[in-house]
């Protein structure tokens, strides 16, 4: 029975191959994935947070550009799989010390912004994450 439940449990999970794909990756993936998420959160996905999701991971993870879209791609695919922001957050969490906690929230923020209104949603989730 124990069994059942948790095969049940980590089919409500998003795929260990998507966040543990080669160790480093995992936390580069989770921040593309939450900023992902935030260009979601209004239901309307602007192309200047497409953009700048797209720049932040160029800048800050990738230096070249196949490897920035494999990357998006990979966030893509992780948030459709997952249940909730909880995995991404969960290793931030684990992993980042404050400064660089603030920097994900600022990143956040600037996705927020990116469309030229902050929606209530949009500062739920930061609030959240």
């Amino acid at each position: 029975m124990l069994d059942r439940l948790k095969n049940a449990i980590q089919n409500l999970l998003p795929d260990a191959d998507l966040l543990d794909h080669d160790g480093a990756n995992a936390l580069e993936l989770a921040i593309t994935a939450v900023l992902i998420e935030m260009s979601r959160v209004d239901a309307h996905i602007d192309d200047t947070e497409t953009r700048l999701i797209r720049d932040i991971v160029e800048r800050h993870f990738c230096n070249a550009g196949a490897n920035a879209t494999d990357l998006v791609e990979r966030a893509y695919e992780a948030t459709d799989a997952a249940v909730s922001t909880y995995e991404f957050t969960r290793i931030m969490n684990e992993t980042l010390d404050p400064s660089e906690k603030l920097w994900v929230i600022e990143r956040l923020w600037e996705v927020a912004c990116a469309d030229g209104a902050v929606e209530k949603y949009e500062e739920s989730l930061v609030r959240k994450i």
